[in-house]
């Protein structure tokens, strides 16, 4: 299975992110067109969502493993019964409550792609 990495800013419900954020995000960047030149790729800013499938905490902040899906208008995730395929390993410096961020919880992030792993499935 292969896990596009990220690092950014997390919205759990209604995304709200700051104009300079939006600006600053490459809407055009798919998770499908990154697998194809990851190295292209690293650095830049995206805008993704998806579904949470799970939440890991650790010492230095928490890991989220996101089934990533389409955004709307709005920058919310829609058509979460038909997900992509694509699994997002998001890292986030800050503590998590996994009370919110968890599994099947609608998520967006907008941050920096660090590239890819690949890792067995389940």
């Amino acid at each position: 299975m292969t896990i596009l990495l990220l690092t950014g800013f997390l919205v759990a419900c209604t995304p709200i992110f700051s104009p300079d954020v939006i600006r600053q995000a490459d809407e055009t960047i798919s998770p499908k067109l990154i697998q194809q030149d990851p190295e292209a790729y690293i650095g830049k800013i995206f805008l993704w969502g998806g579904v949470i499938f799970d939440t890991i905490n650790t010492q230095d902040g928490t890991i989220l493993r996101v089934m990533q899906t389409q955004l709307d208008f709005h920058k919310k995730p829609v058509h979460t019964t038909n997900l992509k395929g694509t699994f997002l390993k998001v890292i986030s410096s800050d503590f998590l409550e996994p009370e919110i961020f968890m599994p099947g919880r609608k998520i967006t992030v907008a941050g920096k792609f660090m590239g890819i792993e690949t890792a067995p499935f389940g």
